[in-house]
């Protein structure tokens, strides 16, 4: 995950902690209903913190790069044939870059057209 999402989930998890040692739970067993409406809210943000990181590494995984170009050491995911850090760059950044990718494979298919009728 890329460090501010650790951050986050870290002060997250805190947050967790925190509602969980309230003095209504600690006297009670039972959450606030405030309480449980922060937990609610953590947990859900804690699920799109991790479904945001799996959803990158599928995307790392099967954007149609070569496997011998993705580097995944220390759980990062970057490509070097794109070249594209699937870790940290943001939704836009990707989308930007495979925007540019398809550009250039469009540019170098009419470059080789060119080039045909240029051997004609």
């Amino acid at each position: 995950m890329p460090k501010i999402n650790e951050e986050i989930r870290a002060w997250l998890l805190r947050k967790r902690g925190e509602v969980y040692n309230d003095s209504v739970y600690q006297s009670t067993g039972k959450l606030s209903d405030l309480g449980q409406r922060e937990l609610e809210i953590i947990e859900s943000i804690l699920s799109a913190l991790e479904e945001n990181h799996k959803l990158r590494e599928l995307l790392w995984l099967r954007h149609g790069c070569p496997n011998y170009a993705l580097y995944g050491d220390d759980g990062e995911m970057q490509c070097h044939a794109c070249p594209q850090d699937f870790l940290r760059s943001s939704a836009n950044d990707i989308e930007k870059r495979f925007f540019e990718m398809g550009l250039e494979k469009y540019k170098a298919a009419l470059d080789g057209i060119s080039e045909k009728d240029k051997n004609k």
